[in-house]
């Protein structure tokens, strides 16, 4: 259970900070993605996400992608009639009930 509330806003807050805890992992994922920052940039690249109204590109560009894992669902991104992305996620919980 990742913990979410009853308002979009603190929604949005947990899902960001859980997004932020990811990062700070700094995992092979992570670093991937970020493939000419230092351990130390992308840490700070995430705290500084983890402010409100904080946004970086690069970091933002991540989101959707660790949203898909933290919420172990498909995420279609429609950017107009006929273009979309898609984000799927590489792991799925044993038992999908609880």
């Amino acid at each position: 259970m990742i913990g979410l509330y009853k308002c979009e806003d603190d929604y949005t807050i947990t899902v960001g900070n859980l997004f932020v805890d990811k990062m700070l992992k700094c995992d092979d994922e992570i670093v991937a993605f970020f493939p000419e920052q230092s351990t130390e940039e992308i840490t700070t690249k995430a705290l500084q996400f983890r402010r409100q109204g904080m946004f970086d590109t690069a970091s933002g560009d991540l989101v959707m992608t660790v949203c898909a894992q933290l919420l172990c669902l498909p995420i279609m991104v429609v950017l107009s009639f006929n273009v979309f992305l898609s984000y799927l996620p590489t792991h799925y919980p044993a038992d999908l009930s609880k």
